[in-house]
């Protein structure tokens, strides 16, 4: 039985559902180009740094020549930008967040979003910002390699001076949860319902609906 010594949340999907947002805006750029994004395609990008993601959805639509991945990820973000006050917490994150802040068990955001993405959609969001004590972000220059691989968690843990294998992390994202499972830690999924939750079941501990369900004792 291992001691939590501190939560670590992925933010996109995981605390906030800005997954419906970030669809919107993809398409924003790519359907005057006379391409789409549809579930398929999404659900491969769950969880990527702009850099990776981008490339996939220009592979996949055969947008060479017309967009580059840096183009796409730079009008992703501008009209990501006007979108995110619509972001809600999704359920169960609020009081789950709130219980450990109070708690005083230390918490971090491990987020592939940029920094200033970050700081961007938590602008609407201060109380909740402020229960955590680290943010670490997939442009950071410590992080090598971002999800799957095990980089941004074990720098989680370095930074929060823990062990990763007395840390939670709550991720929805396969790559999210490989990465986590990968740098040993405990790991909670929280998939989007339209995936198939028997991939996650080999690199998490535990699989939920939700956040509410999981029991905190």
């Amino acid at each position: 039985d291992r001691k939590i010594e501190a939560v670590f949340f992925d933010v996109d999907g995981t605390i906030l559902d800005t997954e419906p947002l970030s669809t919107l805006a993809i398409q924003k750029v790519i359907q005057p180009l006379g391409a789409d994004i549809d579930w398929t395609l999404k659900s491969k990008l769950l969880g990527l740094r702009g850099p990776d993601w981008t490339k996939i959805v220009v592979d996949d639509q055969k947008l060479d020549g017309k967009l580059t991945p840096k183009q796409l990820e730079e009008g992703w973000e501008k009209e990501l930008k006007k979108l995110y006050s619509q972001a809600e917490v999704l359920p169960g994150m609020e009081e789950l967040t709130l219980l450990l802040f109070k708690n005083k068990i230390p918490q971090a955001m491990v987020t592939s979003s940029s920094k200033e993405g970050l700081d961007e959609k938590m602008k609407y969001k201060t109380e909740l910002r402020n229960r955590f004590q680290l943010i670490i972000t997939g442009d950071d220059p410590a992080i090598k390699n971002g999800k799957p691989a095990p980089d941004m968690y074990l720098e989680a843990a370095r930074r929060m001076n823990v062990n990763p294998k007395n840390c939670l992390v709550f991720e929805d994202a396969l790559s999210g949860v490989k990465a986590g499972w990968s740098a040993g830690c405990i790991v909670i999924a929280i998939p989007d319902p339209r995936l198939d939750t028997k991939q996650f079941e080999e690199y998490s501990t535990d699989v939920l609906k939700s956040a509410k369900d999981f029991n905190v004792g």
